[in-house]
């Protein structure tokens, strides 16, 4: 096994939800304002169920040079939301749990998305 992960790039700009448009307050400049307003008027549930994502630019919410394309991988976060609110659970994962766990193996995590820090300076 390697000592360590070298990544370069990323496959595709991250997609979200409306809710995390709505929710963040970067992210809410990026919707109209008749749109902005709209979604804030739906049931919780309804803005949950919105089949309906968009590309996020992180070049132009963070500034130009926000995302390094290569770097020393030093940890994967992956986020799982959840409907019933039962707060934040933090685990350790080995390479092969995290694997078997990952939103591309499996149908279970409906909603999921990854963080992407800005560099350090």
């Amino acid at each position: 096994m390697p000592d360590m992960v070298e990544a370069l790039g990323y496959p595709k700009q991250p997609r979200v939800s409306p809710g995390t448009l709505l929710g963040h307050p970067r992210l809410s400049a990026l919707l109209d304002p008749a749109d902005r307003a709209a979604l804030a008027a739906l049931p919780a549930g309804e803005l949950w169920d919105l089949e309906r994502k968009s590309d996020v630019d992180l070049d132009s919410i963070y500034g130009d040079g926000a995302v390094e394309l290569s770097g020393q991988m030093v940890a994967l976060v992956l986020l799982r939301w959840r409907r019933d609110g039962l707060g934040l659970g933090i685990r350790r994962l080995t390479v092969a749990g995290g694997a078997r766990r990952a939103p591309w193996s499996t149908r279970a995590w409906a909603h999921s998305t990854s963080i992407v820090s800005p560099p350090r300076r």
